[in-house]
């Protein structure tokens, strides 16, 4: 740096930056290759993975559906009658015909709301909370303050409660002023009672049955009374015949605020001093006990609680005890939780479907109905239900369930195929058990009683069952009885199988166009990789500099990175030895066929002069198929059997040449598995070299030179930043010299 760091004060006239960058231009060019050469080995990484990427696809995807033999010996089944079966046929099928019959169609273990859900609350309607099918007062009882041990309950506006809890006498009316309140007690010729508060706008009131007989002067006598967890002396009382009288408390004196009734004209009382009840409420304390269903209970206490079984548990939940199986798959709900505003049907319905059962459970609120069904049918998956309260029992017993099996609807089961008219009735501790059935289909003669889900496969056939297969006859399937046994109706099938014929054939279409695929999809292959292999290289154009960049516009730069991309690929040779395998593999024929049709082209398929792209021969594959119907799957989707092969190279003490018995394998494979094979070995071999993806720290031979050419032109630029620092110190001392003789020489010539 020259004087007092600026350069030039000495007059000497010399530029020292722009000689510092021209000393650095040997070295900028330096790293300008590093870094080029880095892009070449980035680009050709990425268009390597993307190779790889097509290696993939093609070998998982795309090949895969060549090797199965469901499509390469396609075979068509057709039904007679369809409405009873329908059928499908894999590849491994026989052309032949079958005579069918079915007997029983399977079916699941369905449970539903017969009518509409029962609810125990007159006021509810179709309420969607459980708590309205449990108790009379819908969950909407007071809650429970203790004080001293004893119970107060409160109550709300609008609820209706019962006589056990609240009043209990024989009068219709009696009234408990605040603000003229009203309590009314209904009581009916059948012994229901009720009761109403009036006005609709009263908020809160605490009390017990002791204090209503105290308060509205029903008994004489003299003692101290808790009214609202205070203390109070009935003896204080005045005569009930005048217009008002107060209570005085346990010390003889007059509450202050007085608690003062004031007489009626029709000889009830009322309150007449509010804050005293305000102020007597807030002593009180909370507790978790509520009232409901007319009894007082702790919010904790579990009301509901049920245990659901599907009968799979032995599968689902190996390895656990019963009381662990039990305890996994039981539902219980609190008083609290049932309490008003509280647990719904939809509730319940999630619950049940949370257990991870293969019961499922549904609430439709718009035709008030429940359900559970096991999604799987047969006679060993069920529903069981174990009530483990007598809430939940009748909880489930207002569901009014009955069991749908075969468009009709069974209540009770009361025999091997007599049931009730009547729901199901559920009882505490008790369980209930149903299951679905087994289809049944007899296949040329053979019987199956074991079908599930209308479905079963046999010899490479699968039949769906639609329908019982059966004569006019009819003879009875389910009975109804009423509560006595009685026979009330029944439930009909017809009789008589009737036999249904299915045949199956070989579909040459369909394979000729799964064949055409085969051909579309590996001369696609094919052409990618050629594209690469053989694309353009264009010499001249090297990867930009960063100089170069600024000097050009975006659209230059795209257009000059596209040449220098291009033929990155060219001629590399593990492209051109993936191509070579992909040829080999098509033309050389399978060994271990015991047919002429042994090799791709016998079936057809020719290879044309464009880049090895191969073509079918369409009638030649529909002779082949015609002559030898399992061709086209022999020469695609044949495997040779490795312990057969190992046996026949063997000696006698089991020795054998692996290398041998690996090439043998590899020509016994039919066409698409050897493509497979050779995908493989490719992706292997592209990986090593490239990796799977532009990831630059996978470990592969192009990452690895990435990340050593990164390492160098960090040691570089370390190396160029203290170089410039040598010139500037240089050109720094030459600046400070010439200072140095400018003020010598001036000094001379001022002395003259």
């Amino acid at each position: 740096m020259g004087v007092n760091g600026i350069y030039g004060l000495s007059g000497s006239g010399l530029d020292i930056e722009s000689m510092v960058k021209v000393g650095m231009m040997g070295q900028q060019k330096q790293l300008d290759k590093l870094q080029q050469k880095t892009d070449l080995a980035t680009w050709k990484k990425e268009s390597m993975s993307s190779v790889y990427s097509d290696l993939s696809t093609y070998n998982y995807s795309t090949l895969t559906q060549y090797k199965l033999q469901s499509n390469m010996n396609a075979m068509s089944a057709t039904s007679s009658d369809e409405s009873v079966v329908k059928v499908t046929a894999n590849g491994s099928a026989a052309s032949m015909s079958h005579k069918v019959s079915v007997g029983r169609l399977s079916s699941n273990a369905y449970l539903i709301t017969a009518d509409k859900i029962k609810r125990e609350n007159p006021s509810a309607g179709t309420s969607i909370y459980m708590a309205d099918s449990l108790f009379s007062d819908g969950g909407q009882t007071g809650k429970v303050y203790t004080v001293d041990g004893t119970d107060y309950v409160s109550y709300k506006k609008g609820d209706t409660v019962t006589s056990s809890v609240f009043v209990n006498t024989a009068a219709n009316q009696r009234t408990f002023g605040y603000a003229a309140v009203t309590v009314t007690r209904t009581e009916t010729a059948d012994g229901t009672v009720s009761n109403t508060w009036s006005p609709e706008n009263f908020d809160d009131i605490r009390i017990t049955q002791d204090h209503i007989n105290s308060l509205m002067g029903l008994e004489a006598g003299s003692g101290s009374y808790r009214i609202n967890g205070r203390i109070f002396d009935y003896s204080g009382r005045t005569d009930t015949t005048t217009t008002s009288f107060s209570f005085t408390d346990a010390n003889g004196a007059t509450t202050n605020p007085p608690l003062q009734f004031t007489k009626n004209a029709d000889g009830t009382y009322k309150y007449g001093n509010t804050d005293n009840i305000a102020e007597d409420l807030s002593t009180l304390a909370t507790s978790d006990k509520i009232v409901m269903g007319g009894k007082i209970v702790n919010g904790s206490d579990i009301a509901v609680s049920f245990t659901l079984m599907d009968g799979a548990e032995s599968e689902t939940l190996a390895g656990m005890t019963a009381d662990e199986i039990k305890e996994k798959r039981t539902i219980s709900y609190t008083y609290a939780e049932l309490a008003a505003g509280g647990k719904t049907y939809n509730d319940l319905a999630a619950d049940i479907n949370a257990l991870g059962t293969n019961v499922k459970a549904s609430y439709d609120a718009a035709n008030d109905s429940f359900s559970l069904t096991n999604k799987n049918s047969g006679k060993d998956n069920k529903i069981s239900l174990t009530m483990n309260t007598e809430l939940a029992a009748t909880l489930f017993n207002n569901l009014g369930l009955k069991q749908s099996k075969d468009g009709a609807l069974l209540g009770q089961k009361t025999g091997e195929n007599a049931y009730s008219d009547t729901t199901y009735q559920f009882t505490s501790g008790g369980e209930t058990s149903l299951a679905g059935d087994s289809g049944k289909i007899t296949i040329d003669g053979k019987t199956y009683d074991n079908v599930e889900d209308n479905r079963i496969t046999v010899d490479g056939v699968t039949y769906n069952l639609q329908n019982v297969s059966s004569s006019a006859e009819s003879s009875t399937k389910y009975t109804m009885v009423d509560e006595n046994g009685n026979t009330i109706g029944a439930l009909q099938e017809a009789g008589g199988a009737k036999t249904v014929n299915v045949v199956i054939n070989q579909n040459t279409d369909a394979i000729i166009d799964k064949v055409k695929s085969f051909v579309e999809d590996y001369n696609k292959l094919l052409d990618g990789l050629y594209e690469k292999y053989s694309e353009t290289k264009y010499s001249d154009y090297k990867p930009l500099t960063e100089s170069q960049r600024d000097k050009m516009t975006e659209k230059q730069i795209e257009k000059w990175e596209e040449k220098a991309k291009s033929g990155l690929l060219y001629h590399d040779r593990t492209i051109g030895s993936i191509i070579d395998k992909l040829r080999t593999a098509l033309a050389t024929p399978v060994d271990g066929l015991d047919s002429k049709y042994n090799s791709a082209y016998s079936i057809g398929i020719y290879t044309s002069k464009t880049n090895g792209h191969i073509s079918l021969d369409e009638d030649r594959l529909k002779k082949a198929l015609a002559e030898d119907p399992e061709a086209a799957y022999n020469v695609f989707g044949t495997l040779p059997n490795e312990d057969k092969l190992k046996a026949s190279i063997s000696n006698e003490k089991g020795e054998y040449d692996k290398s041998r018995l690996s090439q043998m394998m590899y020509d016994g494979m039919g066409v698409a598995q050897r493509l497979g094979d050779v995908m493989s070995q490719a992706m292997k071999s592209v990986k090593t070299e490239a990796g799977a993806s532009s990831e630059v720290s996978d470990g592969s031979n192009l990452g690895n030179k990435i990340l050593e050419f990164q390492q160098k032109m960090s040691d570089f630029k370390t190396l160029m930043s203290a170089f410039e620092s040598r010139l500037f110190k240089k050109y720094d001392a030459m600046e400070s010299l010439l200072a140095t003789l400018g003020a010598q020489m001036n000094y001379i010539t001022g002395g003259q």
